[in-house]
C-alpha cells in the first residue's frame, strides 16, 4: 500500500536520508537536488556521464526523460540505465504484460521495451550487462549521439 503521507513529504524524507548517508560517507563533493527527471535544471551538455538507476520504468513519460538526459549529457558522453526491460523470451514477455497492470499500482512497469532508449536516434547502445542471478535487471551503457 502506498503511504497516506503527501508526496512532497516523502521526497523530503528521502532527501534527508540521502543527506545523512552522504555525511556518514564523508563525501563533501556530493550535492543532492530535488527535481523532475522530465525537466532537469542543468544546462545543456553538463555531464560526461549520467546514471539512471531504476528511473526509466517509474516515470510517466520515459521518452521525455530520455530526451532530457540526452540534453544534459555531453556529445559522446555515456549514460547508464540500470533497469528491468521487457524480456526477449516470449513466455517471460507474456508474463510481464500480464503483470504490468499490478506493477503500475506499485509505481513501475514491467514491460518497458529497451528500444525506448534508442528511439529518436539520441543514443547508441554500447553494452548490455545483466546485473543479478536471474538476469532480470540490466545495466545498459549508451553513448550520446549528436
Amino acid at each position: 500500500r502506498r503511504s497516506s503521507r503527501p508526496v512532497h513529504s516523502q521526497f523530503h524524507a528521502m532527501l534527508r536520508k540521502a543527506a545523512a548517508r552522504v555525511v556518514r560517507m564523508g563525501r563533501g563533493d556530493i550535492d543532492l537536488k530535488r527535481m523532475s527527471a522530465e525537466h532537469l535544471k542543468w544546462p545543456e551538455a553538463t555531464f560526461d556521464k549520467v546514471l539512471l538507476p531504476y528511473v526509466i520504468s517509474c516515470v510517466e513519460r520515459p521518452e521525455q526523460v530520455v530526451a532530457e538526459v540526452h540534453r544534459v549529457c555531453k556529445p559522446g558522453g555515456r549514460v547508464y540505465f540500470l533497469n528491468h526491460f521487457h524480456s526477449r523470451n516470449r513466455f517471460l514477455a507474456w508474463c510481464e504484460r500480464r503483470l504490468t497492470p499490478l506493477s503500475k499500482r506499485l509505481g513501475f512497469v514491467l514491460d518497458l521495451p529497451i528500444e525506448i532508449i534508442t528511439a529518436g536516434g539520441l543514443f547508441e547502445i554500447e553494452r548490455v550487462e545483466r546485473t543479478n542471478i536471474f538476469g532480470l535487471w540490466s545495466v545498459v551503457t549508451c553513448i550520446r549521439k549528436g
